[in-house]
């Protein structure tokens, strides 16, 4: 089921967002709850390939981080071979893919997660990484499913791009590791505050989020100022 009202939402955001100054790792976190909501599942996150090695930018949840990290760790999963074989990846049981992926399979499994989706996101004929969408039990992925995923991904890549109006690999570069540098700082701030409120990360997480939707300001601006001490959550 695809919720076409919240597509057509996240669609409007996407045009509003294009034409004014915003911080790439925000949008890719909003972006990521976005294909949540749009698609009703457990959870998704994206990878951006840094120099060739995929890494994990953002998540929706503590699970699928943990899952995100995983796959860049057992070099498996969905989110990898949509990368390596620029091709949608559509697992509907993931104990099906038990001999396809190892150790990856097996592992997220563990942590409740059932069925993946690995859209690949495509610039010029590259590819740069990829979408993951999770769901906590086995799913017959619709095509309408599928093709909101891709339009979702597509998005992603849009803002990337657009960031800088980008015109070169070096530019493009620059702007992959800005969103990776982006998710260093938040990391940081949801360690600083489950230190500092002995909470975990997650509702850490959501007290950056929260903070940065109710005063509009950038998820990457508040973690910068947690992380420096000079916003307290």
């Amino acid at each position: 089921m695809v919720d076409q009202e919240r597509l057509q939402s996240a669609l409007r955001e996407f045009a509003h967002t294009l034409v004014r100054r915003y911080e790439v790792g925000d949008v890719l976190y909003r972006l990521s709850d976005d294909v949540t909501d749009v698609l009703g599942v457990a959870g998704s996150g994206v990878s951006l390939l840094e120099s060739g090695v995929l890494r994990f930018v953002t998540a929706t949840n503590d699970t699928v981080e943990e899952v995100e990290r995983l796959q860049d760790h057992f070099g498996q999963g969905a989110c990898v071979e949509a990368t390596t074989t620029k091709a949608t990846i559509v697992v509907d049981d993931l104990h099906a893919a038990l001999d396809r992926w190892p150790t990856f399979a097996p592992a997220a499994l563990e942590r409740g997660l059932a069925a993946v989706l690995g859209i690949p996101m495509h610039l010029e004929g590259t590819t740069i990484g990829a979408l993951n969408v999770y769901d906590d039990q086995p799913r017959a992925w619709s095509d309408a499913a599928v093709t909101a995923a891709q339009v979702l991904a597509d998005m992603a890549t849009a803002y990337i791009v657009m960031v800088g109006k980008l015109r070169s690999a070096e530019q493009l570069a620059d702007q992959l590791q800005h969103a990776l540098d982006s998710r260093v700082v938040i990391e940081q701030a949801k360690g600083v505050l489950a230190t500092t409120h002995d909470i975990d990360v997650s509702e850490a997480f959501e007290r950056l989020r929260r903070h940065s939707r109710n005063n509009n300001r950038r998820l990457h601006d508040v973690a910068t100022e947690v992380v420096d001490g000079v916003l307290e959550l």
